[in-house]
């Protein structure tokens, strides 16, 4: 059963744990937008419910990852160019997909060259995402026993 409600952190304008609430942009991967698209909205509904304010940028697409890993690194750096745009803020990017997080934190800015360096806002981009659970506990705080009690 999870503990307190939605509801009354939101009335509260308040936080699972208290604080205040966190606003979040939320990034759905182009395969989990096609083909899981409950994951996606179960997503959304359990940040709401850990108390951020979700935020999702309408014209997302990819991440580039795909092109990426077939070697069109142009295009990929083209569709994290792209990202890095729509995703523009201060707000942490949080997406389900360890994959796409991995794709933007570990391999965006190898896509750039020392004479075609990243922009300001790619580098913004690859500080800002977080995978869902890393978001959880390393942003929020909050450990699996904090967010569920089991029997």
């Amino acid at each position: 059963m999870c503990r307190g409600t939605p509801e009354g952190r939101e009335a509260a304008g308040e936080s699972s744990r208290g604080g205040h609430r966190v606003r979040v942009l939320l990034f759905i991967p182009c395969l989990a937008d096609q083909f899981a698209p409950a994951a996606s909205e179960a997503t959304a509904l359990l940040l709401e419910y850990l108390g951020c304010d979700v935020v999702y940028p309408e014209d997302q697409t990819c991440c580039g990852q795909a092109h990426r890993n077939s070697g069109d690194e142009t295009a990929a750096r083209s569709l994290v160019t792209r990202m890095a745009k729509i995703f523009a803020g201060e707000e942490p990017i949080v997406t389900p997909s360890g994959s796409c997080a991995a794709m933007i934190q570990r391999h965006a800015l190898g896509l750039f060259s020392p004479s075609d360096p990243p922009p300001d806002s790619v580098r913004s981009l690859v500080q800002r995402t977080r995978e869902l659970v890393q978001f959880i506990e390393q942003d929020l705080g909050l450990a699996p026993d904090e967010i569920v009690e089991s029997p």
